[in-house]
């Protein structure tokens, strides 16, 4: 860059500058801050399209009242101790976050700033918490499930497909406190004769191991546990699974509408409505010590069933008519 670049780069920057404290100081009331920190990236974290979206609802509108600040690692688990820096040094008042992952790194960097999990998985045994009903410390947020919800979401899969008789479990290992969730996996799967593989990953290089290796023993059927290097393969995962014509099942929803065949997941304009309650309530004065953590209420089933007919799968009328969404 020249100097007359330079020069002009940094006129705009400081106008620019200007034209936001001129902004923020003519909005009547008060501003906010949110940060929001996730491992994966801006196109696969579902908490972009919703936070924004379900704050807005209840009054704080972004530009407005309230500004966000963005921090995506895209896969990259080492990525967040610095990401979540940037953003401790920011000052918001609140930091919003999907999981365990993104929580471990924001509280390497404060235990003061009030920090809200969209998705926790036990928090307590994490030490995020002393207690679900009272935290006593600055986190807060919603259970995304429990290892009862896994066993049910895997007992639907099997009765949805009773084909599947070797079944493949692809995780990021790097994600914190997924035991008890792997072992409720397993304890399904020998409730109903089912062989599990595990296939653990830690890179997008495991990903490609992992879907050779799922091929070459013949596994019959894929339970994805999203999050990390597997939402950022999730693309590659769906074409593997049809070229191989294997089923596939979800914790969330948007792979399914993507080619997956079936989730079993909380409903997300649920998790969205009540993160953006909590948020509120820090908002206005709330501290996150006092404010239990919350399991979601509401668990959908959704089943592709254009999937279901390119891989030659019925389902039976006893899953569908359990379903609460059918893809067509």
């Amino acid at each position: 860059m020249n100097r007359r670049d330079t020069v002009c780069a940094l006129l705009a920057l400081a106008a620019a500058s200007r034209l936001a404290s001129s902004f923020a100081q003519s909005v009547p009331g008060k501003v906010v801050r949110v940060g929001v920190l996730s491992v994966s990236s801006r196109a696969s974290s579902p908490i972009y399209l919703l936070a924004p979206a379900a704050l807005g609802k209840i009054g704080w509108v972004e530009g407005k009242n309230i500004f966000y600040e963005w921090r995506f690692a895209d896969g990259r688990p080492a990525e967040l101790p610095r990401l979540a820096s940037e953003l401790v040094q920011l000052n918001p008042d609140v930091i919003v976050v999907p999981q365990n992952f993104e929580a471990e790194a924001v509280l390497r960097a404060t235990h003061t700033i009030p920090l809200v999990i969209t998705a926790a998985f036990d928090p307590v045994g994490a030490g995020f918490a002393q207690t679900l009903a009272h935290p006593g410390g600055s986190v807060t947020g919603l259970l995304y499930s429990d290892p009862g919800i896994v066993a049910k979401a895997d007992q639907i899969f099997f009765e949805a497909v009773p084909t599947v008789r070797r079944l493949g479990l692809l995780y990021d290992a790097r994600y914190p406190r997924l035991q008890p969730y792997t072992d409720a996996d397993e304890s399904a799967a020998k409730a109903a004769n089912v062989e599990v593989r595990k296939y653990p990953v830690r890179s997008s290089e495991d990903s490609a191991v992992a879907l050779a290796m799922i091929k070459k023993e013949q596994v019959d059927g894929i339970k994805v546990a999203m999050g990390g290097v597997v939402s950022i393969g999730m693309s590659t995962i769906l074409d593997s699974a049809a070229e191989q014509r294997l089923p596939t099942a979800w914790g969330q929803p948007g792979p399914v509408e993507r080619g997956g065949l079936l989730s079993y997941a909380p409903r997300f304009s649920e998790i969205a409505d009540r993160s953006a309650a909590l948020v509120d309530k820090i908002l206005k004065g709330a501290k996150p010590a006092d404010i239990p953590f919350e399991y979601p209420t509401r668990y959908e089933l959704t089943i592709n069933l254009k999937t279901a007919k390119a891989l030659g799968i019925k389902i039976p009328q006893t899953v569908l008519l359990r379903a609460d969404r059918l893809i067509e």
